[in-house]
């Protein structure tokens, strides 16, 4: 290795990047969590794949059915086939997860960075809004939005994306307000730089630990909100498969095949804790205030 090399490497070394992946990789349960989702992202992208049978064809003589060889996870209410209608389902789950959190996260990003900014009355109407939107409780705001404008897929992202918008716009809002007094924000000012020069080179590169962290968390929100409005008759509609319509189908043969309801309630659960494993992981290694 020649000098410039060794310079690089010690510079690299020495950089936030080395120090976050440092401090990530010797947690476990966030490694877990980054591996759980990994799966789930694998499994979402690759689904009309890896199922081994058309998850929507119909077997009446294998109704109910429990696993076997032939079918890993059994059959469902009208035979069909439980392992590919899961892995179906997990592509329709990461398609809403991606598109309703980044919506979310766009129009809450502007909210926020407008709102933190530049105060004043702009900051009030923004945050009063805000706090409308998070005096309800997440799954009765979407039913509401839902119950008014109908039961689309894309209604249904929709219905996801208004309730989130609030826990980035607030988020992003304080960050900006800790960080627009300081040092060197008012050098920049001073040196001329615009506002919106502030805003996207200066502050918002300063907001990407936290952002990130809130939007890995949000994605388990999601999904379970997504799931709750399935399982309420309200959210993804048959004959596309989702685990929580899976779920609340499954429910009524819970004693007799509770093989039908089990796994996708499972599927849930697996990816749930795996994104808050990798969330509680990425907010530990991006802390700035923690040493080891």
């Amino acid at each position: 290795m020649n000098r410039v090399e060794g310079r690089q490497k010690d510079a690299w070394e020495k950089g936030e990047i080395y120090e976050f992946w440092r401090r990530f990789k010797k947690n476990r349960a966030a490694l877990i969590g980054a591996g759980m989702t990994l799966l789930f992202f694998v499994v979402g992208l690759f689904a009309p794949f890896l199922a081994p049978y058309d998850a929507s064809r119909i077997s009446l003589s294998e109704r109910l059915q429990p696993p076997s060889l032939k079918h890993l996870l059994g059959m469902d209410e009208l035979g069909r086939d439980v392992f590919s209608r899961i892995i179906i389902s997990a592509r329709v789950s990461l398609m809403i997860q991606l598109i309703a959190v980044s919506l979310a996260l766009v129009a809450g990003l502007l909210l926020g960075s407008v709102s933190g900014f530049y105060g004043g009355i702009i900051d009030k109407i923004i945050t009063g809004f805000m706090g409308i939107l998070m005096a309800f409780p997440s799954i009765f705001l979407a039913i509401i939005i839902i119950a008014i404008i109908g039961t689309q897929l894309s209604n249904v992202i929709f219905a996801v994306a208004i309730y989130l918008i609030p826990q980035f716009a607030l988020l992003t809002r304080a960050l900006f307000m800790s960080m627009k007094e300081m040092e060197y924000i008012e050098a920049a000012r001073a040196a001329g730089e615009k506002d919106w020069a502030l805003i996207t080179l200066y502050l918002f590169p300063n907001t990407f630990a936290p952002i990130l962290v809130q939007t890995v968390m949000r994605l388990a929100t999601t999904l379970l909100t997504v799931s709750g409005l399935s399982f309420l008759g309200l959210g993804v509609q048959p004959p596309a498969p989702e685990w929580g319509a899976m779920l609340s189908m499954g429910r009524t043969y819970i004693l007799t095949a509770p093989h039908v309801a089990t796994f996708p309630g499972l599927a849930i659960m697996f990816v749930v804790l795996g994104f808050n494993l990798l969330g509680d992981g990425l907010r530990d290694s991006l802390d700035p205030r923690l040493k080891d």
